[in-house]
């Protein structure tokens, strides 16, 4: 059996292709210890069980003991916990630059990865185009393009899923050399400690990023990541932006939605730190 994990931005469509991939054979129940409702469900394709759990959204995997929602702790710590064998990481096509500050969170985590760009009827309807092959180069995944409501595409993705990707690797982020080093040495402790190297990876840029919950375990000193979480930040937007502007294109007459303008704010390299960090 493949165990998938369907991860994205609340918003995103994300259960509309839960829907559309498992149809009726879903359970429904609680994460333990709590009233945040549980999805799984499954499907077959080509005599493959694919087991579905629909993680709730979440716009980062940097989570806080009190400026998170109970939900995004819940992602957030499932995707660092649990054993499964491949993410979807669901991204509506019109917000493409927002949704990639996670994607370059879940390319870390050195697990295969799938992207389903969701919503692409609509995203052409407001004259955005993005070039599927291009982005799927960048990122160093498969692409599919999805209309989930639709349930067009949806084939297309379950054929990635069961093709058993490779891992993915992180993108390259142009760090402060300080920085960098602080993560080698943060490495070094963690794969001492009997991590893998890419779960190694993950969690020293989580904690460098402030991520309260890991940093509970008090493996580092506090003072170790003073900056480090908004040159973080700052690196994936970066990347992000010099990622879209090569994989997608705007009619230069296509009206600015209301989100849109939000776009603006939150991916603002200063004005969206205090949103992405706890």
């Amino acid at each position: 059996m493949i165990h998938a994990m369907l991860i994205g931005n609340p918003n995103c469509g994300k259960t509309t292709l839960f829907n559309a991939l498992t149809g009726d054979n879903q359970r429904i129940g609680n994460w333990p210890g709590v009233t945040v409702e549980k999805k799984t469900g499954q499907f077959d394709i080509n005599a493959e069980q694919v087991l579905v759990t629909d993680l709730p959204g979440i716009y980062s995997l940097v989570s806080s003991t009190t400026g998170s929602s109970q939900d995004e702790q819940i992602t957030a710590q499932n995707v660092a916990t649990t054993d499964m064998d491949i993410i979807i990481n669901v991204i509506d096509a019109c917000h493409l630059e927002r949704h990639l500050y996670l994607t370059s969170q879940l390319l870390e985590l050195g697990k295969p990865v799938v992207i389903a760009l969701n919503m692409i009827d609509i995203a052409h309807q407001r004259g955005i185009t993005i070039d599927p092959k291009a982005l799927s180069k960048q990122l160093g995944c498969p692409v599919i393009e999805l209309q989930a409501h639709r349930q067009l595409g949806v084939e297309a993705l379950k054929h990635a899923i069961l093709a058993k990707q490779k891992s993915a690797c992180p993108l390259e982020l142009s760090l402060p050399s300080a920085v960098s080093t602080v993560l080698a040495d943060f490495e070094k402790i963690l794969l001492s400690q009997g991590n893998k190297p890419a779960m190694a990876s993950y969690l020293a840029r989580r904690f460098l990023e402030g991520d309260t919950l890991l940093l509970e375990r008090d493996f580092f000193a506090a003072d170790s990541i003073k900056d480090a979480d908004v040159l973080l930040a700052d690196a994936r937007y970066q990347i992000v932006h010099q990622i879209v502007s090569q994989v997608q294109r705007k009619k230069s007459d296509a009206s600015e939605h209301l989100t849109d303008k939000i776009d603006r704010i939150v991916l603002h390299r200063v004005w969206a730190l205090p949103i992405f960090l706890p």
